[in-house]
């Protein structure tokens, strides 16, 4: 299965794209109309012959959604009209949770010593390769598989 990990931003977003149980980063769209980040969305997944798109959900610290994550499903609605037009209708869209990735994507890159000015492009394209890993971690438990490092005990 391959898979795209979008998180959608209101200045950029970071698209990260599965390699097997890991995920890569692969380009920051620096648009802040969702019609036209829909359209490259939608080209590369064309590109990349993605199977699904694993849109982050903005979720409130509470579960519930409000008015971030509402953005989040318009703009998968969005990308599905663009993905529909290219003749890609099998491509399935779902959201992932994405609470406290940027969050974590500060930490990481804190700890990793990247302080510099472009800090925060390499925030959102971390935060989609997070979202990416969470939802394939996800489905490897949903179908009884072993994350790697999981070793019997």
């Amino acid at each position: 299965m391959k898979a795209l990990g979008i998180d959608l931003g209101d200045a950029r977003t970071g698209v990260a794209v599965s390699e097997g149980y890991l995920s890569r980063g692969v380009l920051l769209i620096e648009e802040t109309g969702l019609k036209k980040t829909a359209r490259r969305v939608a080209d590369l997944a064309k590109e990349e012959n993605a199977d699904v798109l694993v849109i982050g959900d903005p979720l409130n610290m509470d579960g519930t959604a409000g008015e971030k994550s509402e953005r989040a499903h318009a703009f998968g609605k969005l990308v599905q009209g663009q993905l529909f037009a290219r003749g890609l209708e099998k491509v399935r869209i779902v959201y992932q949770d994405e609470r406290l990735t940027t969050v974590e994507a500060h930490a990481i890159l804190h700890k990793t010593g990247n302080r510099d000015r472009g800090h925060r492009t390499k925030v959102d394209m971390l935060a989609s390769e997070l979202i990416l890993e969470r939802f394939l971690a996800s489905e490897r438990l949903r179908e009884g598989e072993d994350c790697p490092g999981d070793e019997e005990k």
